[in-house]
């Protein structure tokens, strides 16, 4: 019979420990399919004793009464693995595999479900988004060029920042805290400035970030027709 998963060491749960306490590995770990054997409990049983004699003794203040205690439980473990290969039905270790196997393909269900229901509530803020801009557009186009304008409801998922690197002017760095984690579909960015004439080409960048959209602006562009670009963005059906 072997471990059906995997049992740390002592030092693995407790790093800070020796490798060695007397003449006793503290080291010592099982990985699942490895072969049970009567000196794993002999073993378990002689780190649990050693750690308890050690902390009562007060010799070493890194082996406290919580390390006691997981020396102990990882003793009961040891015996119970081992009493289950002894003693329990002949199929039960085949039985419990293919338990483990069922829960990992729900899991694995679970997982796919979870990205679909994901999908879904993205492709409806995208939905909700777009209908918002809608109205927001409507109300942009009426506005003279002069008067600040509604930023719109990003719609696209993910970060624009490649597309901002390909249409970075040589002389305009990007700032630190312009690579910032792409925003959800639906939010604005924070702190629009709708005075877009004052606009600089850092502005214009971080836009495209924000939207993950050129907005049809092409690296030779200047900024006054970046700027024209943006503001039909937000203004044009």
């Amino acid at each position: 019979m072997s471990y059906l998963h995997d049992i740390p060491s002592i030092r693995d749960i407790h790093p800070t420990l020796p490798a060695v306490l007397g003449s006793i590995d503290l080291n010592r770990h099982h990985d699942a399919g490895d072969n049970i054997a009567p000196n794993d409990i002999r073993h378990a049983k002689a780190v649990a004793k050693a750690l308890r004699a050690t902390q009562e003794s007060g010799q070493n203040a890194i082996v406290t009464p919580q390390v006691v205690l997981d020396a102990d439980m990882r003793r009961l473990t040891v015996e119970s693995a081992y009493s289950t290969s002894v003693y329990a039905p002949a199929n039960m270790q085949q039985n419990m595999v293919a338990i483990l196997d069922q829960l990992q393909q729900m899991n694995q269900r679970f997982d796919q479900m979870n990205q679909r229901f994901d999908q879904m509530n993205q492709t409806f803020e995208a939905v909700q988004a777009t209908a918002n801009n809608g109205r927001i557009l409507s109300r942009n186009s009426r506005l003279q060029r002069s008067v600040a304008f509604s930023p719109l409801e990003k719609t696209r998922t993910g970060s624009g920042l490649q597309r901002a690197l390909g249409l970075r002017p040589p002389n305009i760095a990007l700032q630190l805290a312009d690579i910032v984690p792409a925003p959800r579909v639906g939010e604005t960015p924070p702190q629009f400035q709708g005075g877009l004439a004052s606009y600089s080409n850092a502005e214009i960048l971080r836009m495209i970030i924000f939207y993950n959209d050129d907005f049809g602006i092409v690296l030779n562009d200047s900024l006054a027709m970046r700027i024209d670009k943006f503001r039909s963005y937000l203004s044009e059906f």
